[in-house]
């Protein structure tokens, strides 16, 4: 009886789980994208233009 119990508890909670944890995970890639865009196109703006600037002029 109690297994039976059990597993109908787990079933029932496991969409939630996953559910709060996809947002999570959408929340968590949205900031490190956030992040890397901002160090790579703020922080690194210059030199990599001039990178860029360079290898479409020698295309």
């Amino acid at each position: 009886m109690r297994s039976v119990h059990h597993r109908a508890t787990q079933t029932i909670a496991a969409p939630d789980l996953s559910y709060y944890e996809e947002i999570l995970f959408k929340k968590t890639i949205e900031i490190v994208i956030k992040d890397f865009c901002d160090v790579f196109f703020i922080h690194g703006n210059n030199a990599k233009h001039d990178q860029i600037v360079k290898k479409s002029e020698s295309l």
